[in-house]
């Protein structure tokens, strides 16, 4: 029995990962397209699909060793998307600024996983801490993003969409981290699924206070540039 409902919280919590990897980078994407510049993406959606590869790339080797093959999968795939991720703004931003800092951030990103395989070896108790902390920070960018509805009055900058399947996310691993007995499973995703619920919550009080005609002008500027998308 306990077999088979690790099995199905397993196949849930990868499913929903893969599924937020997808929504995240597609926003990337059609923000640029609207604007056709980097700077169009907001500073919070950068942030957390920046952190977002090095908590890929540290579950993935994690994964390994615990021979998992839920979490391995997943974060396969979001170690892809986020990579190329990483490649495209690379090349849409060196273009206009010749940033040697950038470079040196993306040379990191590429010496991230072998560093981490060695702490692996050093001590897999360690790299899952690392894990842990890592996933932790890359709510950094919710966290922005929450201020940012704070002081515009905009629910829109929230995509509900993302926030129901990243509270499902969040659910099914906590569970699936309760089942296989794993703290460094279990710590981060409740604390995600307590953030993004607090995003949640103030989609939900600004969409019923919401009134167009006093929406301030940065509120209807941001409007403006997602009106192109939506999730």
């Amino acid at each position: 029995m306990q077999l088979e409902i690790e099995k199905i919280f397993g196949v849930l919590s990868a499913c929903f990962s893969i599924i937020i990897h997808f929504l995240k980078i597609k926003e990337s994407i059609l923000l640029y397209r609207a604007k056709g510049k980097y700077t169009s993406i907001p500073i919070y959606l950068r942030v957390e699909n920046i952190i977002r590869y090095f908590v890929c790339s540290s579950w993935l080797i994690y994964s390994t060793y615990l021979k998992d093959k839920y979490i391995l999968i997943c974060n396969v795939v979001g170690f892809i998307f986020f990579w190329l991720w990483l490649i495209l703004i690379f090349f849409l931003y060196f273009r206009k600024i010749n940033c040697v800092k950038y470079f040196m951030f993306l040379l990191l990103s590429i010496l991230f996983i072998p560093g981490i395989y060695f702490m692996s070896e050093f001590s897999l108790y360690f790299t899952g801490k690392i894990c842990a902390v890592i996933y932790t920070i890359s709510y950094f960018g919710p966290i922005l993003e929450i201020k940012e509805i704070i002081k515009t009055k905009d629910f829109r900058i929230i995509k509900i969409r993302v926030c129901i399947f990243r509270l499902l996310e969040e659910f099914c691993w906590f569970i699936y981290g309760f089942i296989m007995v794993n703290i460094n499973i279990i710590i981060p995703h409740v604390v995600g699924f307590i953030i993004i619920f607090i995003s949640a919550f103030f989609w939900n009080i600004y969409k019923k206070r919401a009134n167009p005609d006093r929406l301030s002008n940065r509120s209807v500027d941001i409007m403006r540039n997602r009106a192109e998308f939506s999730m």
